[in-house]
């Protein structure tokens, strides 16, 4: 990217200065560590990402940080984060197949796997809420884990979805929004 680790270092905040970008692979983010927000938009359509290392210091992705980013396949979120929020975040990363949940996570926003070809989903221990379309039309996906923390889902969580495996550890069910099944092949 062509700047310093203190310069990096300096960054609190993050615009969409990437977004639509050409760049290809951003394991110097990590470096942004005071970074606590990547924001609405900030990889946008930067369909050639195929690998970024996010900062220690990040504690929430805002909506549509990195929707189609088409290429995206190597990701690595960071233990510390919260919040996968607002909507569609990884909606369209078709090459997405693998994720590593923090064990820190607590809520994923609408929308947020649209698109990808997660196989395994297996939210960690100390996850809560979801919104709603969270699951819906991941099509590589085979199995996905709820832990015995979730309390919410939003509706159509499921829907479409191709998971033939879903396994909610939770001994209270959560609740569900509507639709929550519909076609869903599990």
């Amino acid at each position: 990217v062509g700047i310093t680790r203190e310069q990096c270092a300096a960054v609190s905040s993050l615009g969409t200065v990437f977004g639509g970008s050409q760049i290809v692979s951003f394991k110097e983010f990590e470096y942004f560590s005071t970074l606590e927000t990547i924001g609405t938009n900030a990889f946008y359509d930067c369909n050639k990402l195929v690998t970024i290392y996010l900062p220690d210091s990040v504690r929430t992705i805002s909506q549509q940080a990195f929707k189609n980013a088409s290429s995206l396949s190597d990701i690595r979120l960071n233990e510390g984060l919260t919040t996968i929020g607002g909507t569609e975040v990884f909606q369209y990363c078709s090459s997405l197949k693998e994720l590593d949940f923090p064990s820190t996570i607590r809520s994923i926003g609408t929308s947020c796997f649209q698109g990808t070809a997660i196989e395994v989903f297996e939210i960690p221990e100390g996850f809560e809420t979801s919104g709603s379309y969270v699951f819906f039309a991941t099509q590589g996906t085979k199995t996905i884990i709820l832990p015995s923390t979730v309390t919410s889902l939003g509706g159509n969580t499921f829907r479409s979805s191709y998971a033939t495996t879903i396994i909610v550890k939770a001994v209270q069910p959560p609740s569900l929004g509507s639709d929550s099944w519909l076609y869903s092949r599990a």
